[in-house]
């Protein structure tokens, strides 16, 4: 799914502190902007008594999220972190969820297994999204896309300077080219939207700040392209 030396580094985030550093509760930015994502996510498709994967899930953080806000019939979190999937199943325990390691090029599933497949933050960290995207499609009706903006220098920039970033080898995706191997993966986007205007990792004082801006800055056309930090697409296979 990614390098396995990045796996590893997930694997040993999970052995230091008990959870992945971006899930950090401590951390106001993550915070803010893990909530942002969340309700992208969860306000993007209908997930109640539907069969749900959450594809590269990590801890199980935003698994388990879904299962409380949205009701589905069932869900399923897989993550080649196997560190990671002990994790998930000792801290998340419900008979509608499942946690299994899993590699996203190669999903352990038939086709049109499930009615929504959730991408949150795991394409910038794989080599071939476009394989990721293809087993996405092939297992399910409609597919949540989330990742970061790469037309937000912003974000380019943190990505150089950021410790994090460079360690987990985090990178960003301009939307043009996402689009394009959608098109190639045989699929459409049948919504789009910039948003979450405050940065993972950024000092608090101007996370606070860029909170009270950030719903104007994701209403306004081309200005949330640029300075928004993340990307939603929600896709469905091509008819």
């Amino acid at each position: 799914m990614v390098k396995n030396g990045i796996v590893n580094k997930y694997n040993r985030d999970i052995k230091k502190y008990g959870r992945y550093v971006y899930t950090d509760s401590q951390k106001l930015s993550s915070v803010i902007a893990n909530q942002r994502l969340t309700d992208a996510v969860i306000n993007s498709a209908s997930f109640k008594n539907k069969m749900i994967i959450d594809i590269g899930c990590g801890d199980g953080t935003y698994t388990n999220i879904i299962l409380k806000e949205t009701k589905p019939k069932s869900i399923i979190g897989i993550d080649p972190a196997s560190d990671a999937i002990i994790i998930a199943r000792k801290k998340y325990k419900n008979k509608n969820l499942q946690f299994r390691v899993a590699n996203g090029y190669k999903l352990p599933f038939t086709k049109n297994s499930f009615d929504v497949a959730v991408l949150r933050g795991v394409l910038h960290h794989m080599d071939n999204p476009r394989k990721a995207i293809n087993e996405a499609v092939r297992v399910a009706d409609e597919v949540i896309i989330i990742e970061p903006n790469g037309y937000n220098i912003f974000v380019k920039i943190i990505e150089k300077l950021s410790q994090y970033h460079k360690t987990h080898d985090e990178k960003s995706y301009f939307p043009f080219y996402l689009k394009k191997i959608i098109c190639q993966s045989n699929a459409r986007v049948v919504k789009e939207k910039y948003i979450n205007f405050v940065p993972f990792f950024c000092p608090d004082i101007m996370a606070r700040t860029m909170k009270k801006f950030e719903k104007t800055v994701e209403s306004i056309p081309i200005i949330n392209s640029l300075l928004c930090a993340a990307y939603l697409m929600v896709i469905k296979k091509s008819s």
